[in-house]
């Protein structure tokens, strides 16, 4: 998975994509949780932390976690309910939802990866379309 291409690549930079890749974070870049978000401009910083967490969390996984033919790892249910509560967040404070797409685009633009899951994420979310993975169908029992 490649991230930012160009600037900002320092020392700095390069530790803590590297620590988020392995950790699925990065404590000094991690946006506050959306419900303490006060603007629509601060949304942008929590849009783009969902984007991280979610290309982390799908790299690697079968298409039959996206299509929602298996249960999802918890770590994706956790970042879908930080999707869920930016976009209510965004409703409350009244934010345009095409702008707010607008500008976290802007902050991904060179957002790549070679893992085609991932690179189907980032196409949706380019797309204005971020929604969720569909959940895992129930199981099914048999009476005989």
């Amino acid at each position: 998975m490649r991230r930012r291409h160009g600037g900002g690549s320092g020392p700095w930079t390069v530790l803590c994509l590297a620590t988020a890749m392995l950790l699925g974070s990065c404590s000094s870049a991690e946006p506050p949780p959306p419900q303490e978000v006060e603007t629509c401009e601060g949304l942008v910083e929590v849009g783009v932390g969902y984007v991280d967490r979610m290309m982390v969390a799908l790299e690697g996984q079968p298409i039959d976690v996206v299509t929602g033919e298996v249960e999802q790892p918890p770590e994706i249910a956790e970042i879908q309910q930080l999707g869920r509560d930016l976009d209510l967040r965004a409703a409350r404070l009244g934010c345009d939802a095409a702008e707010l797409n607008a500008a976290i685009n802007v902050e991904i633009a060179d957002y790549e990866s070679d893992d085609p899951i991932v690179a189907i994420f980032l196409d949706i979310v380019r797309d204005g379309v971020v929604g969720e993975l569909p959940p895992a169908p129930a199981p099914t029992t048999t009476s005989g």
